[in-house]
């Protein structure tokens, strides 16, 4: 055993296995050859391994360690200590009480900090541990294992297939380039997955998740996640929470879980996944076609209704007193980009299945709005109002009292056999009043109205454009006579 005095000593082993104790001084001791026990006391001390596998604790002051050529154990005690691991593998440095920074060399090490620590892994397959405090753990190359522990932690994967752990508190996790795990624990966190095929857990708070390229697996877990998977494709569940999920680019599925999510799919050709667990949520960003609804195995048919809301499609799920309801914000507009809605027993809906339902109505008083597509709506009986909204619409009011509103688009209006309301909107309309005493306006465009024989008493109010009356098959002029009636045609 080689002791040191009260001053500044330089203490040296030599060939065998010795033991070095510094003394109160700010002393330097190296092991050199053999498997050495270096303990640096009060002073801000030095101790170097050399080869041999050492053990070294740096003690009270601020003290720096290097590892050298063996498999080396480092405590840095309770001051602020720099440790630097070494070649060999297995090199196991513990931070101590300070705020230290800890370099783990080319081996496979373990680092392991009790304060507010610096912890770098350089090469090999290392394990980072940073205990308590706000701890910077960096893996650099190797598959890296980084656990942050207590405290608001910054982990940085770097290169290799890393596992990332924040632990307690808010951490910010980023696992670079490979195939990393990253898992935020509790506190709000923020996940950034990097390059390569991540996994991504939030935790139970409000965490933010980033799966960059590559096909990615997101869980957001419990809070108000916001998830975002990027290209690839992305497997995306947000759990429990009101979520705002975004899929990017590739073909990703996506399930909101319970709570009121917001979910954009991006681009390529999505899965969404509603289930009889989830709350209200809403589908935007319909980007390219055959998009598909997936139901899970306790949704039932028979439980749902759709009804336009504008431009939007809702589905209202009914089960005892309970409602939920999936909106497809601008179905109207995109009904392309919508490929079909498909149920756990294989039934599939398409979206012009869904518009067949959407624009016929029952033997009721019906409300059919349109949408700013090319659609057919059918009244059926009762007093309906049908709307055709954009597009070349073909409206038909079936039996009753009915109202037509063509709005935009040419439109073709055909009112029944009741007495019935026809305004054509803009564009240019044909109107046919049928039986019955009709109320017909074209609108603004050039608009043909159609009599024929038994049309009733019709009246037909022209506005600022070129409107024709044409008489159908079976009416000759011959049978015609016009009367003035003050500004107004008898016909």
């Amino acid at each position: 055993m080689i002791q040191g005095n009260d001053g500044n000593d330089s203490l040296r082993g030599g060939t065998d296995n010795d033991e070095l104790i510094a003394g109160e001084g700010d002393d330097l001791l190296f092991g050199d050859e053999g498997d050495d026990l270096l303990a640096g006391a009060e002073g801000n001390d030095v101790l170097l391994g050399g080869d041999g596998d050492d053990d070294m604790v740096g003690g009270e002051g601020d003290d720096s360690l290097g590892g050298g050529d063996g498999v080396d154990t480092m405590l840095g005690g309770a001051g602020t200590d720099a440790l630097l691991g070494g070649k060999r593998a297995m090199t196991l440095i513990g931070g101590g009480a300070g705020n230290d920074q800890l370099s783990g060399g080319e081996g496979d090490d373990e680092l392991h900090g009790d304060g507010t620590d610096v912890a770098a892994a350089e090469q090999g397959d290392d394990a980072l541990d940073g205990d308590g405090g706000n701890d910077r753990l960096f893996g650099f190359g190797g598959n890296d294992a980084l656990n942050g522990g207590s405290g608001e932690d910054l982990l940085y994967g770097d290169d290799g297939d890393d596992t990332l752990i924040g632990g307690a508190d808010n951490d910010s996790l980023f696992g670079g380039a490979g195939d990393d795990v990253l898992d935020g624990g509790s506190g709000i966190d923020s996940l950034v997955g990097g390059d390569g095929f991540d996994i991504l857990t939030g935790g139970e708070s409000n965490d933010t998740l980033d799966g960059g390229a590559g096909n990615d697996v997101l869980t957001g877990g419990g809070g108000d996640d916001y998830i975002l998977a990027g290209d690839g494709d992305d497997t995306i569940t947000g759990g429990d929470g009101a979520d705002t999920l975004i899929g990017g680019g590739g073909d990703d599925i996506i399930d909101g879980g319970a709570g009121n999510d917001i979910i954009d799919g991006g681009g390529g050709h999505d899965q969404y996944v509603w289930n009889a667990g989830s709350g209200n949520d809403r589908i935007r960003g319909l980007d390219q076609g055959d998009a598909i609804v997936k139901f899970g195995a306790d949704v039932n048919k028979a439980d749902l209704f759709v009804w336009k809301f504008g431009n939007d499609l809702v589905i209202e799920r009914r089960n005892g007193n309970s409602v939920t309801h999936l909106v497809i914000e601008n179905f109207g507009a995109s009904t392309s980009a919508m490929g079909a809605f498909e149920f756990a027993d294989g039934t599939r809906w398409t979206a012009a299945d869904v518009l067949a339902v959407l624009n016929t109505g029952l033997n009721s008083d019906d409300v059919i709005p349109g949408y700013l597509i090319d659609e057919t709506i059918v009244g059926h009986a009762g007093n309906d109002e049908l709307h055709g909204g954009g597009g070349n619409d073909a409206l038909d009011g079936g039996a009753g009292h009915d109202r037509l509103y063509g709005e935009q688009g040419n439109d073709t209006l055909s009112a029944g056999d009741d007495d019935d309301y026809v305004y054509g909107g803009d564009g240019d309309d044909v109107i046919t009043g049928g039986a019955g005493n009709d109320i017909l306006t074209g609108g603004t465009g050039n608009n043909t109205y159609v009599f024929g024989r038994g049309d009733g008493v019709d009246e037909i109010t022209l506005e600022s454009s070129t409107d024709r009356l044409e008489m159908s098959v079976g009416i000759d002029a011959s049978q015609l006579s016009m009367a003035r009636s003050g500004d107004d045609l008898l016909i």
